[in-house]
């Protein structure tokens, strides 16, 4: 068990650089992607938020105009289209995990 665990270990806090560990190799890859995705949605939210900001005209006050976005409403809308899009890519890679450990 010890040995499993330790290759887990490793596989996770080399998932940029996906150092070979043994035979890790069907479940590596997905098991990098994973943890990589975790601070990728954080990074793309935050980004995503500033560039929209950048280019929409924002407001806090609820009633808005036809060319203003309320500030809450772009925060949600950006949040929730990176938990769709990130959902469905930790469910792919959940899926080559498993698929990848229990095939052998």
């Amino acid at each position: 068990m010890g040995e499993r665990l330790s290759a887990t270990l490793k596989a996770v806090l080399s998932a940029p650089w996906i150092a070979p560990v043994g035979d890790s190799g069907s479940w590596a890859v997905p098991l990098a992607t994973l943890a990589l995705l975790i601070p990728f949605f954080f990074v793309s939210v935050w980004v995503e938020r500033r560039v929209m900001e950048h280019f929409i005209n924002m407001t806090t006050a609820t009633d808005v105009q036809h060319d203003e976005v309320n500030e809450k409403v772009l925060r949600n809308a950006v949040r929730e289209a990176n938990l769709v899009s990130y959902g469905l890519l930790v469910a792919f890679a959940t899926v080559l995990f498993f698929g990848g450990t229990f095939h052998r």
